[in-house]
């Protein structure tokens, strides 16, 4: 459920940082596309259940059963169906054809789509299995799925994750790795990699001052496994649960941005969490999953 939080929070706050599309998909909630929705769900199930052994056909989910969940239906010729549910209900729908090309499944959208939080999702996916799983992986994001991986977040063992999975998948054990494009392999680490912030060398405050942005050197690089894209925990600190995610990274060390979030006091003010500080143990695997 953390993660989810943060990205409830970051998503208005990075703005001043990155730009952002805000999803303004009411138009699309009628009762008309609800039903046309549901009825595209009812199809792909039954075109599902014809197919014998088809590599990406079937019923997906990802989310953390409160907040953020996301049901996918994908079938060759009845195409998708999406519906993502939050905490106040329907938060995002959509149906349409898919277009295979290049390993990727590329959809067509019958209604507006923007992609943000449960309002919408990406435009194109790499099937992804691993043993007996399959998972769709937006395209762009399979540095990302590594870093699950990297950190034991995946091969989750429950419902409750931030890629989609073919339902029920969880229940099946993998072994080996996932089959990722060769380029993105070198990604995937063996045994954690543990560092230390040697040097925190300027920290930002966007434009509207929702948002901290630390720039920190570890010392760690290429030589020790560490690639740009990589995300490292930290794992001995006052109680701090954010991460790094790598920018640079030469042989020896690397550098990268480590955000610092607003919160509210016990007392109903607001302060910052902590900064990063000099000293500082990270590490690819956050400590509370080894």
């Amino acid at each position: 459920m953390q993660k989810i939080i943060i990205v409830l929070i970051c998503c208005g706050a990075v703005m001043g940082f990155s730009s952002f599309s805000f999803a303004n998909w009411t138009d699309n909630d009628t009762p008309e596309n609800r039903a046309i929705v549901k009825a595209k769900f009812e199809e792909i199930r039954a075109e599902i259940l014809t197919l014998e052994d088809h590599p990406w056909a079937g019923l997906y989910y990802q989310g953390d059963g409160l907040g953020t969940n996301l049901n996918l239906a994908v079938a060759p010729k009845a195409g998708f169906a999406f519906a993502g549910r939050g905490c106040v209900g329907l938060s995002g729908q959509n149906y349409g054809e898919i277009t295979e090309k290049d390993g990727h499944l590329i959809f067509s959208f019958a209604l507006k789509n923007e992609e943000y939080v449960t309002g919408g999702i990406p435009e194109k996916f790499l099937p992804v299995p691993w043993g007996e799983r399959m998972y769709l992986i937006p395209q762009g994001e399979i540095i990302k799925f590594c870093n699950e991986i990297n950190s034991r977040q995946e091969p989750r063992k429950g419902s409750h994750g931030f890629y989609f999975l073919k339902r029920e998948d969880w229940e099946k054990e993998v072994q080996g790795q996932p089959e990722i494009p060769e380029q993105f392999k070198p990604y995937l680490l063996k045994t954690p990699i543990d560092a230390t912030i040697t040097d925190v060398v300027k920290i930002e405050t966007n434009s509207r001052e929702t948002l901290k942005r630390a720039t920190v050197k570890i010392d760690k690089g290429k030589k020790d496994g560490l690639l740009p894209g990589m995300e490292l925990y930290v794992t001995k600190s006052n109680s701090v649960l954010e991460k790094i995610t790598l920018t640079d990274v030469n042989e020896t060390q690397s550098q990268g941005f480590y955000y610092i979030y607003p919160r509210r006091t016990l007392l109903g003010g607001q302060a910052w969490e902590q900064e990063p500080q000099v000293g500082w143990n990270v590490s690819t695997c956050p400590s509370w999953r080894r």
